[in-house]
């Protein structure tokens, strides 16, 4: 796939075409050295995807579930996007930016699609993909991005958005040819730095998204135990001392056998409210934590691909250095060129690991903030329960 993406052709001819697309990697220890720079003048933003509505077309024949899209950026304004289009979107990211790490949609559905439960995970699913594209440094500033979050589409008014769409699908800056809107800033590090950096990546890349597997597998179980194990149990537990409170309820003459029974009941009320956490609040937590940690399984399999390529390419200017400068017909450039897309390379590992430390802090932190409020809960409804022994 060396060729099929045109980078030889990129790397011996680089490319004629004119373009007011200017993408800029520069260097900064805190950025963690190689990186996308800003665009000044489109910053990375969040959205919010919202208010899922089910409507139709061709008199009733067609359904479809439309979402809200609200941004930062576009003066309050309110456009909705239906599941084929951010399928649109993601088509447009992938062909053009080949370089860049284009997590995958939440995969379409057919049967239940219009179950509340299935459009309440699909609009988080569809949140989280599109912030993910939307903090992206370049990204962000990308036509189909801006254009996809702030043109107006209704059934009256497509023409802008048909137009924007021609243009995006006919770019001609994609594959390998986007890398001529590439410039940067020379560092201290040599071509040899930037491929070490590059291979300690490829070296922890398989492990990584190895172990969210494992982890997002183990997590699905656990999540199962709490809802079809964990939460019946429990409840059988309740209706346990339910069962015996009513037989304590028998004794009507002993001396403190009422308190005795009414504090029972008590000890079946909290494990029934304990049931209920488990079905609930146990679970939320967990499952959100679970989506956003499979996301970044989406992320880390789209490096092997850019890997590739970029060892592809390393390998053949390795074979034109060592057979010297006169058989190419532009040296210099050929070079500058292979810098180029190790730059891109390195510039999205970066952006990358940064963004995990970042993602994975405050995931984890948020689950375990979450788990103590829920185990509180339980200690609380046992609590209540205990202080009416005598």
């Amino acid at each position: 796939f060396f060729d099929k993406h045109g980078v030889d052709n990129y790397l011996l001819h680089g490319c004629k075409a004119k373009s007011d697309e200017h993408v800029h990697i520069g260097y900064d220890e805190k950025e963690g050295g190689i990186c996308w720079s800003h665009n000044p003048t489109m910053p990375p933003f969040t959205c919010k995807v919202e208010e899922p509505l089910k409507g139709t077309k061709l008199g009733g024949f067609k359904s479809f579930i439309e979402y809200k899209i609200h941004t930062q950026i576009s003066g309050n304004r309110v456009v909705g996007r239906r599941y084929k289009q951010f399928d649109w979107l993601h088509e447009q990211l992938v062909n053009k930016f080949r370089f860049i790490c284009i997590p995958p949609l939440p995969e379409k559905q057919i049967a239940g699609r219009f179950e509340q439960e299935f459009v309440e995970e699909r609009r988080r699913q569809l949140e989280i993909w599109l912030n993910r594209i939307c903090r992206h440094p370049v990204l962000c500033a990308s036509f189909p991005v801006q254009h996809f979050v702030t043109c107006e589409l209704t059934d009256g008014n497509n023409k802008e958005w048909k137009a924007g769409k021609r243009r995006s699908e006919k770019d001609e800056l994609r594959e390998a040819v986007w890398l001529h809107c590439v410039t940067f800033t020379n560092s201290n590090l040599s071509d040899a730095d930037i491929t070490s950096y590059i291979d300690a990546f490829v070296q922890q890349q398989p492990s990584l998204e190895s172990q969210i597997k494992n982890l997002t597998q183990g997590l699905v179980k656990y999540l199962e135990r709490h809802t079809e194990i964990y939460e019946r149990d429990i409840q059988r537990i309740s209706e346990l001392f339910a069962k015996f409170q009513k037989v304590l309820q028998m004794d009507t003459t002993t001396l403190g056998n009422k308190e005795l029974s009414d504090s029972t009941l008590k000890v079946s009320t909290a494990y029934n409210s304990i049931a209920d956490l488990y079905k609930t609040k146990g679970s939320e937590g967990i499952r959100d934590f679970d989506e956003r940690i499979q996301e970044y399984i989406g992320l880390l399999a789209c490096f092997p691909l850019i890997l590739s390529i970029q060892r592809s390419a390393s390998e053949f200017i390795r074979n034109i250095q060592q057979r010297g400068p006169s058989t190419v017909s532009d040296y210099n450039g050929v070079i500058h060129r292979s810098q180029v897309l190790n730059h891109v390379v390195l510039a999205e590992i970066n952006f990358f690991q940064k963004e995990k430390v970042q993602d994975l802090n405050l995931y984890m932190k948020t689950l375990m903030h979450e788990q103590i409020q829920f185990y509180e809960q339980i200690t609380s409804e046992l609590h209540d329960a205990a202080v009416t022994f005598h």
